[in-house]
């Protein structure tokens, strides 16, 4: 089958040219990336150019295989005491190199990142947690849902990590899963070799209860918890902001795992609206004098910054406050940066890892 370059559209958003079959036709069913998820064209045809332009649209959840789900499939998962009657599900992603530990942002799990990691496994062995209320790592009994809880929680996976793999462990934090990083670094200095962060929230003083994060706290709250099936939550989601800026394979990892089956048939969301708000309106979150000359390895990445205040807006000066840290300035990608180019990400958490500061250059 030969192929031809197009422009392609993804439900009216320009996607750029990828090489597609060049027998196309309404109705037909492609992949257009490595991820193996398939894509319905809705209509060919050439724009005033005269470049061929194909407008596609997500197909159903589970309409074909991703490639993922190999990950997935092959994932250990284990149960870890943590603080609080809190037991933290860990996941092993696969990989036999030196172990990397995944902490997800708000609202999110450890395997909404399998295809970030199916890329980390070719040097590292990866593992990703569920921290308290997120994912199937149930709430807190008490309810608390302060941050210093989520680095209790890294602290406990830690430990099992140890007892599992004694090589130097290295962790990936993303928004949120960044300060809990930070958390269990602060409480137990040496926990880790390094890291590498995608715009952890660590606030300048005046940010703090700021009016972003009273809008996140509010509108997690009134999020829609329940759907008819995980397909119905596949084509919502991928269909509007934010999560329409997720790689299709993520998203549909996200919705996968992130959703538990109830006994009316239908499916809900694993994470709560309420305890999602309460994650983001949690108090004594860090600020940056918090972790003033904290001695870790670490790669700081920031994408786009904003007038209104974003945590890609609090990254350098955070390079700063720590002692050992390089700024990765990633401003082609929003705050969902790991989850809308996975491999990317991968790719430079893996150089830095291997090869320090040096490893970050301009891109």
């Amino acid at each position: 089958m030969s192929r031809v370059d197009a422009h392609l559209v993804l439900s009216g958003t320009d996607i750029g040219t990828r090489a597609v079959p060049d027998d196309l036709s309404a109705g037909s069913v492609i992949s257009i990336d490595a991820s193996d998820v398939r894509y319905v064209v809705r209509s060919v045809g050439r724009a005033d150019d005269g470049v061929l332009r194909i407008d596609v649209e997500r197909s159903p959840l589970g309409s074909e295989p991703a490639a993922v789900d190999v990950v997935v499939a092959g994932a250990t998962t284990r149960r870890v005491a943590s603080t609080d009657g809190v037991d933290v599900a860990l996941h092993h992603l696969g990989g036999d190199g030196p172990p990397v530990l995944i902490c997800h942002a708000t609202g999110f799990h450890g395997l909404a990142y399998a295809p970030f990691a199916q890329t980390l496994t070719r040097a590292h062995s990866v593992w990703a947690a569920d921290l308290r209320g997120h994912g199937a790592t149930a709430p807190p009994a008490n309810g608390d849902f302060a941050w210093a809880g989520m680095g209790r929680d890294v602290a406990a996976v830690v430990e099992h990590i140890r007892e599992y793999d004694g090589r130097p462990l290295h962790a990936f934090g993303h928004s949120m899963g960044g300060a809990a990083i930070l958390f269990a670094e602060l409480a137990a200095p040496g926990t880790f070799a390094g890291a590498y962060f995608f715009e952890p929230i660590v606030f300048p003083p005046e940010a703090v209860l700021s009016e972003g994060e009273q809008f996140m706290r509010d509108a997690a709250r009134a999020r829609r918890a329940n759907f008819p099936d995980r397909e119905a939550a596949f084509v919502r989601y991928g269909s509007r902001p934010p999560l329409q800026a997720l790689r299709d394979d993520v998203l549909a990892s996200y919705v996968q795992h992130g959703f538990v089956d109830t006994a009316d048939g239908d499916v809900t969301l694993a994470c709560e609206p309420s305890s999602e708000s309460a994650t983001f309106g949690a108090p004594n979150k860090l600020l940056l004098a918090d972790v003033e000359g904290v001695d870790l390895l670490v790669a700081v990445a920031a994408g786009r910054r904003s007038d209104a205040g974003s945590p890609a807006d609090f990254a350098p000066e955070l390079v700063k406050r720590l002692e050992n840290a390089v700024l990765d300035e990633q401003r082609m990608l929003g705050h969902f940066g790991p989850l809308e180019a996975p491999d990317r990400i991968a790719e430079r958490v893996m150089r830095f890892f291997a090869d320090g500061p040096g490893a970050i250059t301009p891109g």
